[in-house]
């Protein structure tokens, strides 16, 4: 019997938001950086989590080359679900926060996450999809 898991949907209702997307002026992210996950690094601004960094969201597409105020634009989500990899032991219901980034404007396939203790921005494991919930397991993530 196939099994069911909780998994990343496109939905018309996930908040998704307009944004400057760079580390700071002149460090604009690009496409190698969709699905990267992002956090509030200035003003209408959003840049790369480092690891440890609370997750406000994951950047889902960049608007190139069109640039206002010097910065280019981009769309993050920041809410419902996204895939990630693990990079310790996590069980589902368990809370996470960013995990080593991979370097800007480089494609790196799913983002990293780690047990955490989030105080405003809280996401948790609700399913793994691959693996047993250890370092290494492709896990789906929910904002609560």
């Amino acid at each position: 019997m196939a099994k069911f898991q909780m998994e990343v949907t496109l939905e018309q209702s996930a908040t998704r938001v307009t944004a400057r997307i760079a580390d700071s002026k002149g460090n604009d992210l690009n496409d190698n950086d969709v699905g990267k996950l992002v956090k509030l690094v200035g003003d209408s601004q959003y840049g790369l989590c480092a690891k440890g960094n609370e997750i406000e969201g994951f950047l889902q597409a960049v608007e190139n080359p069109a640039k206002y105020d010097g910065f280019v634009l981009g769309t993050v989500q920041t809410d419902k679900r996204f895939k990630a990899i693990l990079e310790d032991r996590v069980a589902v219901g368990g809370l996470v926060v960013a995990g080593t980034p991979a370097a800007r404007n480089t494609a790196d396939g799913l983002p990293k996450v780690q047990a955490g203790v989030p105080t405003k921005f809280m996401w948790r494991v609700v399913a793994i999809t691959k693996g047993t919930g250890d370092a290494g397991s492709e896990v789906t993530v929910e904002r609560m």
